[in-house]
């Protein structure tokens, strides 16, 4: 995605094209890229988001700890709209898990 690294490199406070590149780098299956890219956010209105894709992108990279402490992130705000498949997902993971 060069024109939007590019774009990005121009405006770095644009954080809805940063939360939409580490999202495209996630459907390319550039898991490491991904994780970087959120993680890069530090937005405070993004948080939930961020996490929930970080989640997602552990969750594809089977890393099951990641992924757990990340959907407990998005847990702590009441108000996210990705609260309800959070919790799902990690009653999902705990019944694998026993």
């Amino acid at each position: 995605m060069p024109l939007v690294d590019e774009y990005l490199n121009e405006h770095p406070d644009n954080t809805e094209l940063k939360l939409v590149s580490g999202i495209c780098a996630l459907e390319s299956e550039k898991y490491e890229e991904a994780i970087a890219k959120f993680s890069a956010i530090k937005h405070p209105l993004y948080e939930d988001k961020t996490n929930w894709y970080k989640a997602l992108t552990y969750l594809k990279m089977a890393d099951i700890a990641q992924t757990k402490k990340a959907l407990g992130i998005v847990n702590t705000f009441s108000d996210s709209p990705y609260g309800e498949k959070a919790t799902i997902l990690l009653e999902n993971i705990k019944k694998i898990e026993r």
